[in-house]
């Protein structure tokens, strides 16, 4: 029995507590009723005895001595009738105050089990998204010991192969989601797709295309990140008239976007110079999986760690940033 149960078994004793005492006072009340009948027939009969004597002075006090018996008891009879209405009101607002509180008690235990439910549900996915940055950065060791072209693209899919489970997870992936991730990198005027994981083994077959830049969600994270380091294209719902217009794509497909209702989209960069390397583009056909706020804005940290992790893949076989120049001090920071 938890705290709530017992307030509730109080509440209720409590209840049937004033409801033992109204019986008892109603019992007690009642015992005078037989009493006050009495006297009221006592002072009839005196009325009536005075009708034998209508002129003389005697039968006036009769009178008088018998209607004032009977009013007495009427008045006595109806004080105790008014008393057992107010304390039944009495005892029905405290049965409606108790049932009030129980209710509402209820409504507060419920949502206490909603907020610890819902903290162990945010407890398992941090746990999910330790573990994926685990078996992501295990994946990127590997790599560490190839630096040729096909082995880092290898090293991009086996990332997010073996990490799959953990990122959708983290990211609260529901069974009856269309969930998507995937890398790209840069390849000139476009970005290529090296690696992704869907849910719809069909789409994920059928679902690689190229992105030049500003086009399409992973083109318009490119762009941003040009001219800002912190640009990301961050989406909790795109079924919104300016989303064609912000986010052009070349060759729609209606249907097919139907399945990227929430977006997320990070550049992938290397860090000494902020080059875009790549992006990291997650969606979602359910909308608000991917916000910056609320429990989407956990969802969106995952592809952050992705695309932080995929930005050592980035690094494996990058220019070192140059040196200072022999001779002539380094440059303040």
């Amino acid at each position: 029995m938890d705290d709530f149960d017992k307030f509730e078994t109080q509440l209720r004793g409590d209840a049937r507590d004033v409801l033992t005492k109204y019986s008892d006072r109603v019992l007690h009340l009642e015992r005078y009723r037989p009493w006050l009948i009495g006297l009221g027939a006592l002072g009839a009969l005196i009325v009536a005895l005075s009708r034998l004597d209508p002129t003389g002075t005697p039968g006036l006090v009769a009178l008088i001595a018998g209607v004032i018996l009977a009013f007495v008891s009427a008045a006595l009879v109806g004080a105790m009738d008014f008393k057992k209405i107010e304390i039944g009101a009495q005892f029905k607002s405290t049965e409606d105050a108790a049932e009030q509180a129980i209710k509402l008690g209820r409504e507060i235990a419920a949502d206490r089990r909603r907020v610890e439910d819902g903290a162990t549900a945010l407890d398992e996915r941090r746990r999910k998204r330790l573990q994926a940055i685990e078996q992501m950065l295990q994946a990127v060791e590997a790599g560490l010991l190839s630096s040729d072209e096909a082995a880092k693209k290898a090293t991009a899919a086996t990332l997010l192969r073996r990490s799959i489970t953990s990122i959708r997870s983290a990211v609260d992936y529901k069974a009856a989601d269309v969930f998507t991730v995937s890398i790209f990198r840069r390849e000139g005027d476009q970005m290529v797709r090296i690696a992704a994981e869907w849910t719809d083994p069909e789409l994920a077959r059928s679902g690689g295309r190229s992105w030049r830049k500003g086009k399409g969600f992973t083109g318009a994270a490119w762009h941003k990140a040009e001219a800002n380091p912190d640009g990301e294209v961050i989406l909790p719902d795109t079924a919104h008239d300016y989303i064609l217009s912000e986010y052009p794509v070349p060759d729609r497909d209606p249907r097919r976007e139907e399945l990227y209702r929430s977006v997320a989209s990070i550049p992938i960069l290397i860090r000494h110079n902020n080059e875009v390397w790549g992006v990291v583009t997650a969606t979602s056909d359910r909308p608000g999986v991917f916000d910056r706020s609320g429990p989407g804005l956990q969802n969106v940290d995952v592809i952050r760690d992705i695309a932080r992790i995929a930005a050592l893949l980035a690094g494996l076989n990058a220019p070192a940033p140059p040196g200072p120049t022999r001779g002539k001090p380094a440059a303040a920071d």
